[in-house]
């Protein structure tokens, strides 16, 4: 038989995109088809039937959105807008159990003669939904039966939940339904100015899960982090979270990263799930953070710690581990880590990702600073393949031409082509020299490297430039 769970298969469609587009189409078109009669989408779809009392994190326009960056086709959009948009008002209508703003996980009691066997109207369940299993974050928490939600206002929930109403209102403006746009941008300001308000802790310098009684919940875990892939936090408070948390070693920081939770409390040697163990999606969300807002530096740093563990068994066994040890790296040291699961993948997706990758805040990424050598092949992006090879320099083909070359390390972000002109940001710690050879079509190339803004044509369609 088959089962479909809701962020693992927003994710599959995700990793499938570097190498197949309708697969990864089809994943996407596959988990929103299993819809409840209440408009979300269900942590669990299989032959035995649903999970009618939760859902699982809202990834789901992200993922989608960031499809769209790669393909630019609107008909992706056009398929999944609605019904993305009824989910994300689900969330509003259940999981606001008292009413302040800010969203709780939670779990509905099963409809009348509804039985599938999972367990339901609970704080397990309401774990269940969080897709955290058994983190330690909610050890302490309590099961209101009158609200069907934890009494804790999450933060990686509404941190989700506000890139969802970002990731929607990008996708409703792309399809023309304006107004809509507009409400749903209106909606992320409204969270992000709750989160901020309520859920920041400037004395410990990171956000926290916070009890309806006002308490925080000290607590820590990567999904602390997850306001920064929302672009909530401030440029101060990104740093502090960084610093003070992410690279310090009793914490986050190690050889293997990032531990589902903090090395520093107890839980942590638990070693069993989402106890101390590294998971693929957590690091993808945080490394998207961690570029959203610039830290090129640390992103490399963090992408390499995660490419070294997914090598590790995949090089000595062939796995692909569902989680890892966070002190050495296995996945068969416990009989919980499936030893074969897509999302471990992630692992490896944001190691490619430091070479090329379609940015959903902006647009393509190509290259690092780091110069080191290695390159990636093939990679679609609309109707293009991408070849680039990095040793120094930086040399990029499309469709197997020379389109871009460098002679030192550079990183470029937001390159897209526009009504006939190309443009992208340079990012170097060196100055750099840059040759271009025009595609058809395109007339001028405008660069932007720090507060210079530049403009740039040439007859011979070849253009070399030096920042």
């Amino acid at each position: 038989s088959y089962i479909l769970a809701e962020w693992d298969t927003f994710f599959a469609g995700i990793l499938s995109s570097i190498q197949d587009k309708e697969l990864a189409y089809l994943q996407i078109y596959n988990i929103l088809g299993q819809v409840t009669e209440k408009g979300f989408i269900p942590n669990v779809s299989s032959q035995r039937g649903k999970t009618e009392d939760r859902s699982q994190p809202p990834v789901g326009a992200y993922c989608i959105y960031k499809l769209y960056k790669q393909f630019m086709e609107k008909e992706l959009l056009e398929k999944t807008f609605d019904t993305l948009l009824r989910w994300h008002n689900w969330w509003w209508i259940y999981r606001d159990g008292n009413k302040d703003g800010l969203l709780e996980w939670g779990s509905d009691p099963y409809p009348e003669g509804v039985r599938l066997g999972y367990d339901a109207h609970s704080l397990n369940a309401a774990k269940l939904e969080s897709g955290l299993d058994n983190s330690p974050m909610y050890d302490e928490a309590t099961f209101n039966d009158e609200t069907n939600t934890m009494e804790l206002a999450d933060v990686g929930l509404n941190s989700l939940f506000a890139l969802d109403a970002w990731a929607l209102a990008r996708i409703a403006s792309e399809i023309g339904r304006i107004d809509l746009a507009q409400e749903l941008d209106n909606e992320y300001e409204h969270l992000k100015y709750k989160i901020n308000k309520f859920l920041w802790n400037e004395k410990k310098g990171i956000y926290l899960n916070r009890y309806w009684d006002g308490r925080f919940s000290f607590r820590i875990s990567p999904t602390c982090f997850y306001p920064m892939i929302a672009g909530i936090a401030t440029e101060h408070q990104a740093k502090l979270m960084v610093k003070k948390h992410l690279l310090n070693p009793e914490e986050f920081w190690g050889e293997y990263v990032i531990p589902s939770n903090s090395r520093s409390e107890k839980e942590f040697n638990d070693n069993f799930y989402w106890r101390g163990r590294i998971w693929g999606p957590m690091n993808f969300l945080v490394c998207e953070g961690l570029k959203r807002y610039g830290f090129y530096d640390t992103a490399y740093s963090f992408s390499k710690k995660s490419l070294n563990l997914f090598r590790k068994e995949w090089e000595e066994k062939g796995h692909i581990h569902e989680n890892y040890n966070c002190i050495t790296g296995e996945g068969d040291d416990v009989p919980s880590s499936d030893s074969f699961y897509h999302w471990g993948a992630l692992l490896a997706y944001i190691a490619v990702s430091e070479v090329i990758e379609v940015q959903a805040w902006g647009g393509i990424r190509l290259g690092n600073l780091s110069g080191k050598e290695c390159f990636v092949e093939n990679y679609p992006i609309g109707n293009s393949l991408y070849s680039i090879f990095i040793n120094g320099g930086m040399r990029v083909t499309r469709n197997g031409e020379d389109y871009i070359m460098t002679d030192k390390p550079v990183l470029i972000t937001d390159f897209r082509i526009e009504y006939g002109i190309m443009s992208f940001s340079v990012i170097s710690k060196v100055p750099v020299n840059i040759r271009i050879n025009l595609p058809e079509g395109i007339s001028k190339i405008v660069v932007r490297s720090g507060a210079d803004t530049r403009e740039y044509s040439s007859p011979d369609r070849t253009i070399t430039l030096s920042v």
